[in-house]
């Protein structure tokens, strides 16, 4: 998409909305499901939330297209919003 509204669900939405917030600052998997289920806990209801934030990556990554790059996985620890990655075209 370029310029147009990105069509996310909340997961999604506030998942970008927090590596936003720490742009270029890792956050690990456990500081992302703290943040996105607050004080529920990442087992909510019976759930292992565990795999959320990886699938809310993943899903970001597909609606953003060539913007999608901004997106960093930091392996064995979590994922960064870049805003100026090194490949930025």
């Amino acid at each position: 998409m370029s310029g147009g509204a990105l069509p996310l669900r909340v997961l999604e939405f506030r998942l970008l909305v927090y590596l936003a917030r720490r742009a270029g600052t890792p956050a690990s998997v456990e500081e992302i499901l703290e943040a996105l289920f607050e004080s529920r806990g990442h087992r909510a209801g019976g759930r292992d939330h565990s795999r959320a934030p990886a699938m809310a990556i993943s899903r970001l990554r597909q609606k953003l297209g060539a913007a999608s790059h901004h997106l960093v996985t930091v392996p064995g620890f979590g994922f960064t919003l870049d805003p100026n990655p090194t490949h930025d075209k």
